[in-house]
């Protein structure tokens, strides 16, 4: 038996390019790849192994790197920025009643997120467009409960007294951080934790108590260990010996 020729970067990269230029003249053949990919990954058992091999490739920094030179460059050229948003459109025009829906929730959600960049709103507007499914998801968990209300000693608005002793206990030891600023997108939910601290890369959400957010609790620690994102989960009885809980787990 002989042994299959594996295929070398420049290969599958050249092999990817005939393949585009096919796919632009036989119109028949894009629509077919589409359907292929929406099928593949409308599968939670095809996006789990998907999410696990890109997991690997991403833990290489070079390879990150790579990555978002890529990105820029391809976000850079003005031509591919029109087609993108001609691509936009077009979804918008066949859900005329669904954009607005979706335009409305999203920029209320990314107001009262005010740390959140602006791109994570355009990101999450296309994310719903494509899967009205999971916009209704996404309502179904409903508003934050508390408003951002708390000023930390370095001047950052929180929606707690408790997110205020975290923030205020990290600013004293000199740990970076940002405050609800990191989304993830996880089966359309938009979880945003309360803190994320650079360093250790670690996410970290304050459960305070609020009868309204038991709901959007249970779903985040359900996605977060699913997904095995690294989250610390704080609660108010923590809050006496930060020290041993959060800064001994840093540690």
């Amino acid at each position: 038996m002989k042994k299959k020729h594996k295929l070398t970067l420049s290969e599958k990269r050249k092999g990817g390019l005939t393949l585009q230029k096919k796919l632009k003249k036989n119109k028949k053949l894009e629509d077919k790849r589409r359907k292929g990919l929406i099928t593949y990954y409308s599968s939670e058992e095809h996006r789990e192994k998907h999410s696990k091999i890109l997991k690997k490739a991403y833990k290489d920094e070079k390879l990150r790197e790579k990555i978002s030179k890529k990105l820029k460059e391809y976000y850079a050229s003005p031509a591919r920025r029109k087609l993108l948003s001609e691509r936009a459109k077009t979804a918008y025009k066949k859900n005329p009643g669904l954009k607005k829906r979706i335009d409305k929730t999203v920029t209320e959600w990314w107001r009262s997120h005010p740390n959140v960049r602006k791109e994570y709103s355009e990101r999450a507007k296309k994310y719903f467009i494509k899967n009205p499914k999971l916009f209704e998801k996404f309502l179904e968990g409903g508003k934050n409960a508390s408003k951002l209300s708390k000023k930390t000693k370095k001047g950052i608005i929180v929606r707690s007294e408790g997110e205020k002793k975290i923030a205020d206990f990290l600013a004293s030891r000199g740990i970076k951080f940002c405050y609800e600023c990191k989304p993830l997108f996880l089966d359309g939910w938009i979880c945003v934790p309360d803190f994320y601290i650079f360093k250790n890369k670690l996410h970290i959400e304050y459960y305070g108590g609020h009868p309204k957010s038991w709901k959007k609790k249970v779903i985040k620690n359900k996605l977060y260990k699913k997904y095995k994102i690294n989250v610390l989960c704080l609660r108010p009885f923590e809050l006496g010996n930060l020290k041993k809980y959060l800064l001994g787990k840093l540690k």
